[in-house]
């Protein structure tokens, strides 16, 4: 937002498009928090060769149901 390039390791949740942009949803490492980055903002991308840690509490289901409280509607209450 303050036009500071940063470098954060991110683990992918998902995309979502808007408008004319495309957004990035992941798990950012530096801020230890759900983070949205614009494609059109990325510079750089380097795939590490780590895996996707399985965490309760760092997956699209969690960011999708705890966060921003989009219901499942194909689980039962």
């Amino acid at each position: 937002m303050n036009g500071q390039e940063s470098s954060r390791t991110l683990w992918p949740l998902g995309m979502v498009g808007w408008g004319d942009h495309w957004t990035l949803l992941a798990w950012c490492e530096k801020r230890d928090a759900y983070r949205n980055f614009r494609f059109d903002r990325i510079q750089d991308i380097v795939l590490l060769p780590e895996h996707y840690p399985q965490h309760l509490e760092r997956n699209l289901e969690h960011y999708l149901t705890r966060i921003i409280g989009v219901e499942d509607e194909q689980k039962p209450a």
